[in-house]
């Protein structure tokens, strides 16, 4: 099953998950019918899911203020079962917005470039209708490289409500982006221009054909969680590494610089004739200062980087016989009312993920 599609509560969704993994080889790791943790075809990847509740102010321009009880999802990893539902209780990888009842979802995967599931989910925070949340577990697509696999969990952490009255350089990112921390990477953290502690991310490098060495010189240790943006290229910002792959602090996009600000601040070139797509690499670093290694180890599979920019949420843009659907990162809205207070926006930032049927 490459893609389905419902609506209904978080409950409702991860059932919707799990029928659709089982659909697509994963098996249930207690047995048929005890739902998760479950298992991918390979064996490779182990993955559990728990939830848990918080007490947050919401200040959403035009809303009613006050506190309301959010939801959030953890996404736990492990090279078995039991350590998949270990993880998951405690897991800092996780997707906000799920106290919501979701007026839309849409679940994608292709067994033909990894094992892995991808979710979007559209909701009205109340006041804003269009408002999106991503997370995707599963393998990275390694495109072409013979190592074993790499496990992930990830999604954006973005916040579907304003938790404070703050604007301007003070306004919490994680519901309304000031552009010099435009978390844009799929986990909030590839191409991150510094200033960050943590990535909404969890990864294993699976023992088998290991790419790199085992927990010795910087490097991860294998078939172990790592979490929280830990040798994940670059929590830290590297040397210059955020100037030429992701952005010059800015407080304008016309001003921002780098590859993935090229392709989610602009407009799309004529010659593409709907918008530009960008992978999102995964690389591990094994240190934090500018003599550090990166190790390339694949792309998160069948996800772009792109602008919504003249596109309808949820719109079907083909390129040859692929059919990618475009959805904002959060909340389309025009970059100009980006820091100011209680309004929930990506600006134009945006996802593609394919559509396989």
């Amino acid at each position: 099953m490459a893609y389905s599609t419902g609506s209904g509560d978080y409950v409702a969704l991860m059932a919707a998950v799990l029928v659709h993994a089982v659909a697509d080889g994963w098996t249930e790791d207690g047995g048929i019918g005890t739902g998760f943790p479950i298992v991918s075809p390979n064996g490779n990847t182990c993955y559990d899911w728990t939830s848990f509740t918080s007490v947050e102010n919401d200040f959403t321009l035009g809303g009613a203020g006050g506190v309301r009880t959010q939801r959030y999802i953890r996404h736990g990893l492990g090279i078995t079962g039991a350590l998949a539902t270990t993880n998951a209780a405690s897991t800092t990888t996780v997707t906000p917005n799920m106290a919501y009842t979701f007026t839309e979802y849409h679940i994608f995967s292709d067994l033909t470039v990894s094992e892995h599931i991808t979710v979007v989910v559209g909701f009205s925070n109340g006041v804003n209708p269009d408002v999106f949340t991503t997370f995707s577990f599963g393998e990275l697509d390694k495109g072409g490289l013979t190592y074993g696999g790499v496990s992930y969990a990830t999604g954006h952490e973005m916040q579907g409500y304003a938790e404070t009255t703050n604007a301007g350089s003070s306004q919490n990112m994680t519901w309304n982006w000031a552009l010099s921390f435009t978390r844009l990477g799929f986990c909030g953290v590839v191409g991150e221009s510094g200033g960050t502690t943590s990535a909404n991310h969890s990864f294993i490098t699976q023992s088998t054909l290991a790419p790199h060495v085992n927990g010795t010189a910087g490097w991860p240790a294998w078939d172990l969680v790592h979490q929280n943006g830990a040798y994940v290229w670059n929590k830290q910002g590297i040397g210059t590494v955020q100037e030429t792959y992701s952005q010059q602090r800015s407080a304008s996009p016309a001003a921002s610089r780098g590859i993935v600000n090229e392709v989610v601040f602009t407009s799309a070139p004529s010659q593409t004739g709907t918008v530009s797509m960008m992978p999102q690499p995964f690389f591990v670093i094994n240190g934090t200062d500018i003599s550090s290694s990166l190790m390339y180890l694949g792309v998160y599979p069948n996800s772009r980087l792109t602008s919504v920019e003249g596109v309808i949420a949820g719109q079907e843009i083909t390129y040859g016989s692929e059919v990618w659907k475009i959805f904002p990162i959060l909340r389309k809205t025009d970059w100009n009312i980006i820091q100011t207070s209680g309004i929930v926006t990506s600006g134009t930032a945006g996802i593609a993920i394919k559509k396989v049927v």
